[in-house]
């Protein structure tokens, strides 16, 4: 209905007798050219000056040179609003530098009877500066002695040389002075002795220390003992064991002391960790184990197979043991042997016999220091044998190996059955507090979606992550599994919203079913969506734009209430003229520029006003330059509102820089007016084109 195929930018919506179109507002668009054109062909000629003069390059040049310029080369008028021309700038200062251009000129310089080799001094008594001869001073000694002052004059001796070439300073001894001293280098220090088995000796002051560094120190207050701390916290801190073979050290992390041996930290044992110690001391001092050691077996030499009488066998020899195992054998009768048991143990406090009532437990025999005296020892031999059989304790001292048994052997480990076991790892059961054997990888876990669920066996299951392309990629990667939409989402029906508040009610994003791809892009700002039913329709359009009444030429107004097809006024009935002669037709706008144009207006007639010539229509900024004594600006102040700024670019030249604010235009002139005292009264100058420049 808008015909909207050909609009650009100035068109006009019109109604050309049959629809809507966009056209070509030709009455607006020559003003802009005509305007130009007419003011091309004006001048300041055109234009009264009123009281206020144009500026002309003869005017500013006769202002400056009869009242800013002076030419006056001894500047006797003194004058502190006068500009100094060049050439009399120079003759001035030529003519005072000639007068005070050597030293002897100098005020306070004194110079008599000149020679060669002198210096200025400063005498404190005239406040003068005056010349002195000073005697050099000859070198004492050879040419490599360190010069000193001795008694007065330069001394030298052999024993302090200094070499320049090696930059070596030789000296018999050094003592120092001051509370602290020291000796530092840049780079590696070296302290040595030349002398044949000469030694270094470095001796502190009564219970002084020696200090090597943080953590080793000789003790002067403990007999001079050497002492370190031991810095290392694990065994990994250790230092190259092969590059200090014998060195001791200890780790604070385990408690341990360690000696380098054969490229390797060896570990020494802690007193704590040799059990029963003192019982290897004892069995230490009794010699070779293997020869002079426990006895481990017995063979029986006398089997009392032969006669054997009383007579020939100690009472000490015989027990009831033996001779009940004997019995058969022996010629003596069963009441014999009887009546020597009962005699036997019978016998309980004579010392030269011992009998089964001297114990009171099992055990082994142990003699008092006196004759009778006896007492019952534990019976540990079978551990004194194992020990026997490890050799000669002498030399293979404590423990010297381990024999591992298997794994399986433990009593808190499940045996292994066979093959089949094969691959299988060991895992703890607190249920029976033992271990047992499982398959590797074995175990399970439970998986639940929005839909279904199932129990996952580690060990014989594969667990697939399915992503589906164009909508979301799935990636497994060594221990992680990423989850990501697609940059180009497809083959979705819709897209649910739920919004802020979780429940039932959601809001879905579906399109219609296509028959070919569409694209909808969405506008790269904030804003809300509208629906089609927020849209107008063509009826929305007919009835609210009103199309019952238009005819040609007619554009589209708002009457108060609703949008309707009014008759065109204005633009071709606007005529601007320029003195008389029309500029243009149907004009949009009229621009007025220039300083003192204001439009005001709220209704349908507006006012432009231009201020007219006069005072009326002047504005003045003004701002006060403060001199020196020297004739030099010191300051700038009183700077008014239309100011932003001014800078004292030299103070001496005079050279200022004026920041205006507010303005369109430059100043149509400067003026300068000061309180001359000699002539009681104001002198005013105004600024030209010379020495001054409109930025």
């Amino acid at each position: 209905h808008l015909n909207q195929s050909n609009p650009t930018a100035g068109y006009v919506l019109s109604w050309n007798g049959s629809d809507y179109a966009w056209i070509d507002n030709a009455g607006y668009t020559s003003f802009n050219t005509d305007f130009d054109t007419r003011l091309a062909t004006k001048s300041t000629t055109n234009l009264a000056e009123g009281s206020n003069l144009y500026y002309t390059d003869t005017r500013v040049d006769s202002r400056i040179t009869g009242n800013w310029l002076i030419d006056e080369d001894n500047m006797a008028s003194d004058s502190a609003i006068k500009i100094p021309s060049q050439q009399s700038v120079k003759a001035y200062v030529d003519s005072q530098v000639a007068t005070a251009n050597e030293l002897g000129e100098m005020t306070d310089v004194t110079l008599t009877s000149l020679a060669n080799n002198q210096f200025l001094k400063y005498n404190s008594s005239t406040s003068q500066w005056e010349n002195a001869t000073v005697t050099a001073s000859t070198a004492a000694g050879s040419d490599t002695h360190v010069q000193f002052n001795d008694g007065g004059v330069m001394g030298g001796d052999s024993g302090f040389v200094f070499n320049k070439t090696t930059d070596e300073l030789t000296v018999g001894s050094v003592i120092t002075t001051g509370a602290s001293p020291s000796v530092s280098a840049a780079g590696a220090l070296t302290i040595e002795t030349t002398a044949s088995n000469g030694s270094i000796t470095l001796s502190p002051n009564g219970t002084g220390n020696i200090a090597l560094g943080a953590n080793v120190v000789v003790d002067g207050t403990d007999n001079g003992y050497l002492k370190w701390t031991a810095p290392y916290a694990t065994t990994g801190d250790l230092p190259s064991a092969t590059t200090y073979h014998g060195m001791f050290a200890h780790v604070h992390g385990t408690g341990k002391g360690y000696f380098a041996h054969g490229g390797s930290w060896v570990e020494l044992a802690n007193h704590s960790q040799l059990a029963n110690s003192s019982n290897w001391d004892t069995a230490y001092s009794w010699g070779d184990h293997s020869t002079a050691g426990y006895l481990t077996s017995y063979t029986e030499t006398n089997d009392l197979s032969s006669a054997v009488t009383w007579a020939n066998v100690p009472d000490v020899n015989i027990t009831q043991s033996s001779v009940t195992q004997h019995q058969s054998a022996l010629t003596i009768t069963e009441s014999q042997i009887s009546d020597l048991q009962s005699y036997l143990t019978a016998e309980t406090s004579h010392a030269d016999v011992v009998v089964d009532g001297d114990f009171a437990s099992q055990g082994i025999m142990l003699r008092g220091a006196s004759a009778g005296q006896y007492s019952i020892l534990t019976d540990n031999s079978a551990n004194w044998n194992t020990a026997f059989g490890w050799g000669d304790h002498s030399t293979a001292g404590y423990l010297t190996s381990l024999t591992g048994s298997g794994l399986t052997t433990l009593s808190d480990v499940d045996a292994v059955a066979g093959a089949g076991d094969d691959g299988k790892v060991l895992y703890y059961d607190h249920g029976t507090t033992s271990f047992k054997w499982k398959a590797a990888g074995g175990g399970t876990f439970g998986i639940a979606g929005n839909t279904g669920t199932h129990t996952f066996d580690t060990a014989t299951e594969t667990l697939t992550v399915l992503g589906t392309t164009g909508q979301i990629n799935a990636t497994v990667a060594t221990n992680f599994i990423s989850l990501e939409l697609d940059s180009n989402i497809n083959s979705i029906t819709s897209i649910a919203f739920e919004g802020s508040t979780a429940d039932a009610n959601e809001t879905k994003l579906q399109a219609i079913d296509p028959t070919a791809d569409r694209t909808i892009s969405l506008p790269d700002a904030s804003g809300t969506v509208a629906l089609t039913t927020d849209l107008y329709t063509d009826s929305d359009v007919d009835a609210h734009l009103n199309q019952s009444n238009p005819t040609s030429g007619f554009v589209l107004s708002w009457n108060g209430s609703d949008y309707a097809w009014v008759s065109q006024s204005g633009g071709s009935a606007l005529t601007v003229q320029d003195e008389g002669s029309s500029l243009a037709t149907a004009a949009t706008t009229l621009n007025f520029v220039g300083a003192g144009v204001t439009a005001s207006g709220t209704g349908a007639t507006k006012t432009i006003t231009i201020a007219g010539g006069g005072s009326a229509g002047t504005e003045y900024e003004e701002f006060k330059i403060n001199y020196a004594t020297d004739g030099s600006i010191s300051s700038i102040s009183d700077t008014s509102s239309g100011l932003s700024s001014v800078t004292i670019d030299s103070a001496v030249g005079g050279d200022l820089t004026v920041n205006f604010t507010g303005y369109t235009t430059p100043p149509l002139s400067m003026m300068m007016y000061g309180y001359v005292y000699s002539q009681n009264k104001y002198v005013m100058n105004t600024l030209g084109s010379t020495g001054t420049t409109l930025r």
